[in-house]
């Protein structure tokens, strides 16, 4: 059908776009107008009439032409843009991330200064001097100053160590002075030559920091999402010429 090809050629001679999605769509047209001519010819129309009756449906391919230019041009628009929003999302979320784990590594290097700078001064010694426990406070102080997450720490000496939690009332040197905390409590502990280290490390605000990298992965998979949706509805949109 010679008059259904240019009818087609015609409405999509001036629609940009990817050339591969063009040409399907012309495909798809052309099925749309020979499946409409055809159901004109069953019900006892001439085939030349039943053609010009189904483009006739279809309407001007002038204005179909420029109403899916304008119809092209804003949908590439959007699909690109939200596109590049999504991968904008997972490239903050991988720099979010391993931001993180540099300062997950700053806390872990402070934690192992402090504790190794407390048993480098208790070393072979079996009892804690007023001068050892200024130093000791000084390391402590230190870390605190930097990451407010120490709630205890005990150092003790135990030539019988048999991997028990000790009691905080056996503590050589003791932070916070005075402090009275269940064994159960601890989660960090290390040991050097019959001298411990316990302590009780409270979870801060570097936890809450995993929430970026995870918030942008949600946003670009949503987008992502929004993006495939998008275009498997204007292909079909495009495609939808029945009815018309």
């Amino acid at each position: 059908m010679k008059q259904i090809d240019s009818y087609v050629n015609a409405v999509y001679q001036n629609v940009g776009g990817n050339k591969k999605e063009i040409q399907e769509l012309k495909e798809e047209m052309r099925i749309h107008l020979t499946e409409t001519v055809n159901e004109l010819k069953k019900e006892g129309m001439p085939e030349k009439e039943a053609i010009s009756m189904a483009i006739q449906r279809f309407g001007d391919e002038k204005i179909i032409s420029n109403g899916l230019t304008e119809l092209f041009k804003y949908q590439k628009k959007f699909t690109t843009n939200l596109f590049l929003v999504a991968v904008v999302s997972v490239i903050l979320a991988a720099i979010s991330f391993f931001s993180i784990l540099q300062l997950e590594e700053g806390y872990q290097s402070s934690l192992k200064n402090m504790t190794q700078g407390i048993l480098n001064v208790v070393n072979n010694k079996e009892l804690i001097t007023t001068t050892e426990i200024k130093i000791i406070e000084e390391h402590t102080a230190e870390f605190q100053d930097k990451y407010d997450t120490l709630s205890y720490l005990g150092v003790f000496y135990d030539e019988e160590h048999d991997s028990e939690l000790h009691e905080p009332n056996e503590a050589q040197y003791i932070y916070p002075e005075n402090t009275t905390i269940s064994k159960d409590k601890i989660n960090y502990g290390v040991g050097s030559n019959n001298w411990f280290i316990e302590a009780y490390l409270e979870d801060d605000y570097r936890d809450y920091f995993y929430l970026i990298p995870y918030s942008f992965l949600i946003i670009s998979f949503v987008l992502l999402l929004v993006w495939l949706v998008s275009k498997i509805y204007n292909r079909n949109q495009h495609f939808n010429f029945k009815g018309k």
